[in-house]
């Protein structure tokens, strides 16, 4: 083969070559652009976060003049994230990535729980450090269920808490009780779950209160 011949076959080799470089740059590109345009057209929903709140209803009472301590209540492993937890079924757990609460259940309930006896007026005061020096009982609970259910042509607010009561300063176990509520929730907007979970808990402090009440006199 002459030297001539073999250049020109080298010089076609070389176009080849960089004909495919080139259609394979043009390939990237398109699947670059084809990418960024998605990115740029798909918007993340927002994460909103909620909290419980109800009507506190004023009702004359005396103070037992001692002081409650609240400690930091536990929960069951399921219920360890910020996530609204819902079930479609009796099997399945679900969680919601974008509605969450402000804190998880069981130190959201640790707050609520205080601020509840804050407003009732049972106690001298309401501690969520270790009190000193005062007569004082310690109120500890399990969050057992804190979800929104819908299955089985019901749609409610379920929690389940299990409370213990003990004389801080003799160590004594004065109550241990399981505390079970649910409430159906009224439409379907996200307000709406959160307003029968904040009743629901409500409910679940008053019978709380209730089964206090002979301990205090």
């Amino acid at each position: 083969m002459s030297f001539e011949k073999l250049t020109r076959r080298n010089a076609n080799w070389n176009d080849q070559v960089k004909e495919k470089e080139y259609i394979l740059i043009a390939k990237y590109l398109f699947v670059a652009i084809g990418c960024f345009c998605l990115a740029s057209c798909t918007k993340m929903p927002e994460t909103h976060y909620y909290t419980l709140e109800w009507q506190h209803l004023s009702q004359p009472v005396s103070s037992s003049g001692r002081v409650l301590h609240i400690q930091d209540f536990d929960a069951a492993p399921m219920l360890k994230y910020d996530k609204m937890m819902y079930r479609t079924s009796l099997y399945e757990v679900k969680y919601d990535n974008f509605r969450r609460w402000v804190m998880t259940p069981g130190s959201l309930l640790t707050h609520k729980a205080a601020h509840y006896f804050e407003r009732s007026g049972l106690f001298d005061a309401v501690v969520l450090d270790v009190p000193r020096g005062m007569d004082s009982f310690s109120l500890f609970g399990r969050v057992n269920h804190f979800e929104e259910m819908s299955y089985e042509n019901e749609h409610k607010a379920f929690i389940s808490v299990t409370f213990e009561l003990t004389n801080f300063d003799a160590r004594k176990p004065l109550l241990t009780i399981t505390i079970d509520k649910e409430m159906p929730i009224a439409g379907g907007t996200v307000e709406d779950i959160v307003a029968a979970m904040s009743e629901t808990t409500r409910l679940v402090f008053d019978d709380l209160t209730q089964a206090m009440l002979p301990l205090l006199k």
